[in-house]
Order: structure tokens, then sequence, then C-alpha cells
């Protein structure tokens, strides 16, 4: 990581970028490295790369500022202005996972549901008012973060099935490459997949565009990793 950031400030982003590569090819992951790696290819104008490696960074960090704006710089180059409509809960979701992790908020579900267990075994036990109204504060916490906890889940479905146009292609309005074209797409492009039928997805823009393209031209974000890679 110290040679790759030593080589960007020399302005040498060829030679960073390959070395930020090889560091995800070995196995690190992080909030810090997706974004390094996504700033250096803007550098030398990879803007599909670069949307893509900063768009992991911010499933990694949603709420990084740095992250933010240079992902709204790409998107300005690109002319990708359009969001996809977020889910309600949608940013508290983000920020609870990328500051706990899914790990996390297992474990802390697990050993409140095993609380409130605890404390309603004491309650028939000994009859204490007390012990009946802990654990029923207990379960009203367990249950509300259970339901913070499904949100998660299908953010995750949400962003797996995310990916950026790798190339200059056509979205088609069939998995035909003779059929009408729906429209040009950019490098950089995000979408969102529906379906995928042989070497086609079915995918949609953000403003509204439905339509086929090639699987090999999508860079598929992929689950989110754990925070702190």
């Amino acid at each position: 990581m110290a040679l790759a950031n030593e080589a960007f400030l020399r302005e040498q982003f060829d030679s960073a970028a390959i070395l930020y590569q090889r560091l995800l090819e070995n196995g690190w992951q992080s909030a810090d490295l997706y974004f390094n790696l996504g700033v250096t290819q803007y550098k030398v104008n990879d803007l599909a790369s670069a949307r893509f490696n900063l768009e992991k960074a911010r499933l990694l960090d949603p709420n990084d500022k740095s992250i933010i704006h240079n992902l709204e710089k790409v998107k300005d180059k690109i002319g990708d202005y359009y969001v996809f409509p977020a889910y309600p809960l949608f940013g508290l979701v983000e920020w609870i996972h990328s500051t706990l992790g899914h790990t996390t908020i297992s474990w802390f579900l697990f050993l409140l549901y095993l609380g409130v267990l605890v404390t309603f075994w004491r309650w028939r036990r000994g009859r204490h008012n007390a012990a009946k109204i802990i654990g029923f504060c207990l379960l009203a916490i367990f249950l509300s973060i259970l339901v913070i906890f499904l949100f998660e889940q299908t953010y995750f479905r949400f962003h797996a099935d995310m990916a950026v146009v790798s190339d200059f292609t056509v979205l088609w309005e069939k998995p035909d490459e003779l059929s009408s074209p729906v429209r040009d797409l950019q490098p950089g492009f995000k979408v969102r997949i529906h379906e995928i039928v042989g070497e086609w997805a079915t995918i949609e823009l953000a403003d509204g565009s439905v339509g086929w393209l090639k699987q090999d031209m999508l860079l598929p974000l992929g689950r989110k990793t754990e925070a702190g890679g």
C-alpha cells in the first residue's frame, strides 16, 4: 500500500493502479483500498473501473464524504445523473452495517434473544413483575433490531444485483443484436440486473430504461463484505 501511495503521489498512476490491484488479488479489502484504486483509475480516465471501485468503497463506508464526492465526479463525467430509489430506512441500514458488520449484528441479536428467554424464565420461576417488564422491553428491542436486520438482508439482495457497464455498448430491446436498440450506454453506467438468460442479462437503469445486454459487458458489484474488509 505504501508503494502504491508513493507512486500515486508521484503521479505514476498506471504503476499505482497495478499495485493497488495486486493488493486486491491477494485478498486485501478495505474502503480505503477500493477508494485509492478508483481515484487512480479516474486519473487515467478509466471511468468504468473507477465507478466500479468507488461503488465498492461506498458499500463498505457509505458515509465517507471523500468517497461520495469522487463518485459524484465520476458520475458527472460519464453523464449518469440518476440514482436508484432507496428502501425505507436505507440510510440507517447502511450506517449500521458499515459500522458493525453482519457478524456483529448476528451475535448481538442472538445474545439479546437469550436475554429475553432468561428474563422470562426468571419471571416464571419467581413471578417478579420487574423481570416481566424487563423481558418485554428486551423483546421489543429484539423485534425492532430484527426488523432492521431483515431490511439489511433486502439491502444485500439489492446490491447483489448491481453492476457497472464496462465498455461502450447498446441496450437492446430483446436478447438479440438484430433487435431494436433502446439506447447507447457509456462505460461506468450503474445498472440493476433483473434476469440472466444464457449470455444475456435483462437490466434496468436508474432512469427507468429497461433492455438487454450481454453479461460480459457488466462488472458485477457483488455482495457487500464485512466492514473493514
